[in-house]
């Protein structure tokens, strides 16, 4: 038989980015990076499931990630 439970805590999603980190307005940037499709895709996905909205931008080989919501 099954147990059912209340008022257990969803855990945090976990991952590598700090994405739960910036506010709006902020930005993070990666050097030297060679994974600029994976990283932006991990920052869009967060951000829906948030309700949140980054842009991104390659300057000079680095990439550049703004929280804009």
């Amino acid at each position: 038989m099954m147990e059912i439970y209340t008022d257990i805590p969803i855990p945090k999603m976990r991952g590598i980015y700090p994405w739960d980190q910036l506010g709006v307005g902020h930005s993070i940037k990666f050097d030297n990076c060679t994974k600029f499709k994976t990283i932006r895709s991990s920052a869009f996905s967060a951000g829906k499931k948030r309700g949140w909205k980054f842009t991104t931008k390659i300057v000079d080989g680095t990439l550049w990630i703004w929280r804009v919501k």
